[in-house]
C-alpha cells in the first residue's frame, strides 16, 4: 500500500467515477469590480453628520458674558460714591495682569484644541465612509457568488 493510498488518492479511478475534463467545466464570470455600478442590489443608509463650527467662538462666547457681568456690575456702582481716590499697589495690578494674560493663553490653547479635534473628528467621517464604502463592496461580491453558486 503506497503513502497515496492511505489518503484515499490513487492513480487508478474509482469504479464510477471519472474527472470532468476542463471543456465540461461550467466557469462564471469575474465579480463587477467596484467601479462598476451595481444592478438591483440593497442599499444602505448612509449617515453623514457635518461638525458646524460655530461662528462665534467660545472665546468670544466668554468675553461677551464677561462684559455683560462687569456691566451690570458697573450699574449697581454708579449709585454709590467714593469719598476718596482707589489706589492699587504696582504689585498687585502687576499680579492682576499676569493673571489676565495667562486666561487668555489658556483660554487660546483650548479654543485650538477644539479646531484639532473637529479636524479629528472630519478625518474619523472620512474613514468610516471608506469602511462603508467597502463593506457595501464585499456585499456585492457576496451576493454574485450567492446567485452564481445557488441560482437566482
Amino acid at each position: 500500500m503506497g503513502l497515496l493510498n492511505m489518503f484515499g488518492k490513487s492513480k487508478e479511478k474509482k469504479e464510477g467515477f471519472e474527472f470532468p475534463e476542463k471543456e465540461d467545466l461550467d466557469i462564471p464570470p469575474a465579480p463587477p469590480s467596484v467601479t462598476e455600478e451595481p444592478t438591483e442590489l440593497p442599499s444602505f443608509p448612509v449617515k453623514e453628520e457635518k461638525v458646524e463650527v460655530p461662528e462665534i467662538s467660545p472665546v468670544d462666547e466668554a468675553e461677551d458674558e464677561a462684559v455683560q457681568i462687569v456691566k451690570e456690575g458697573l450699574e449697581e456702582r454708579e449709585s454709590l460714591e467714593l469719598a476718596k481716590p482707589l489706589y492699587i499697589k504696582y504689585k498687585m495690578y502687576k499680579a492682576m495682569l499676569d493673571e489676565v494674560s495667562q486666561i487668555k493663553i489658556i483660554l487660546k490653547e483650548s479654543e485650538d484644541t477644539l479646531t484639532r479635534l473637529a479636524d479629528f473628528k472630519d478625518d474619523e467621517d472620512k474613514e468610516f465612509a471608506k469602511w462603508r464604502r467597502e463593506l457595501d463592496d464585499i456585499q456585492r461580491k457576496l451576493i454574485y457568488a450567492d446567485k452564481v453558486l445557488f441560482g437566482k
